[in-house]
């Protein structure tokens, strides 16, 4: 599968310090509420660890599990190692350990540990029974410590049967469609897929922006979740969306585009994932053109939602002060 990936993600993983507290919230959520509790949970998960790495000999010493095959007879195979096991939840003390979620153009949607490299989950797309050519993977929901809400990896395609986008919304640590969700098929096919900086409020997913050209041949920003709240956030931004189209490698120019909010009150009402399609309005701002006998060979993008900063200063009061660029020059 990793020699077919197009895209992949991380998703960051709540220490396992934190442990006892899940443990104590799945039993009683008020528990909680004093950070004195919170703070004797931590420190007893703390003794347990130092207790554990005394008695394995200060970790000098690996478990024989580790060393042996379930059948007694040797190490372990690569394949054996590389097993879907059962969903990894909890990182590292150090951050290290994530899940790296990455899609192919095959269809299959994996996640594997950072940590060793096991596999977590893998799901495989298809739209009638074809399988999806997937083109970008987003962690659309962090990991939120003490929430009940699972993180959420929002997967875009394209459908080999139709050419049109193909959607899908998955649960970060299990790989299960969330909410009962299905693969979702959008009536376009689009031409450029990045986040946007809003959240959805409703469920605390991030925007993704869908580039497209409707059948006049317009430019337009499609949004995903497809839902009124959704459209709400968008319009809620108060920047304008910039973004740059290319005809891919081979081309010789390139275009920057401007897009905002276009939609009534009423309208952002009954936004539906159907009145979606007409998406909004995006309108052209610049465009540069490659010198004669050249020709494009490769671009990378940007996050928007990144600042950019130059080198820092620091300051009489040690602090630092950065200039940072515009994102849209």
């Amino acid at each position: 599968s990793l020699s077919h990936a197009t895209d992949m993600a991380f998703l960051e993983l709540p220490p396992p310090a934190s442990s006892a507290e899940y443990a104590a919230k799945a039993t009683d959520p008020s528990v909680l509420a004093s950070p004195v509790t919170r703070y004797i949970l931590r420190w007893a998960e703390t003794l347990r660890s130092i207790v554990s790495w005394v008695t394995s000999g200060f970790g000098l010493f690996a478990p024989s599990s580790d060393i042996v095959g379930a059948s007694g007879q040797g190490a372990r195979t690569v394949a054996e190692e590389l097993a879907p096991t059962s969903p990894i939840v909890v990182g590292d003390h150090f951050g290290f350990r994530k899940l790296s979620i990455f899609g192919t153009s095959t269809g299959i949607v994996a996640s594997l540990s950072t940590q060793g490299g096991s596999r977590s989950w893998t799901r495989f797309l298809a739209d009638n029974g074809t399988a999806v050519s997937i083109e970008n993977v987003f962690v659309t929901r962090r990991n939120q410590p003490m929430s009940s809400s699972a993180p959420l990896v929002t997967v875009v395609g394209r459908s080999r049967v139709s050419g049109n986008t193909v959607v899908a919304v998955l649960n970060a640590l299990t790989g299960e469609f969330a909410d009962g969700s299905e693969l979702s098929a959008l009536p376009y096919s689009h031409e450029k897929v990045f986040e946007l900086p809003a959240i959805d409020t409703s469920n605390d997913q991030q925007l993704v922006g869908l580039v497209y050209q409707d059948t006049d041949n317009q430019t337009r920003l499609g949004i995903w979740p497809s839902t009124a709240s959704a459209a709400k956030a968008f319009c809620a931004i108060t920047e304008p969306v910039f973004f740059d189209l290319n005809d891919g490698v081979g081309s010789t120019d390139l275009r920057g585009f401007r897009a905002e909010c276009s939609a009534t009150e009423a309208e952002l009402d009954s936004w539906t994932e159907s009145s979606s399609s007409n998406g909004f309005v995006a309108s052209k701002q610049w465009k540069f053109e490659l010198p004669a006998g050249e020709t494009l060979i490769s671009t990378t993008g940007y996050d928007g939602a990144q600042s950019t900063a130059l080198l820092g200063r620091v300051l009489g009061d040690r602090s630092v002060l950065y200039k940072y660029l515009n994102p849209h020059l």
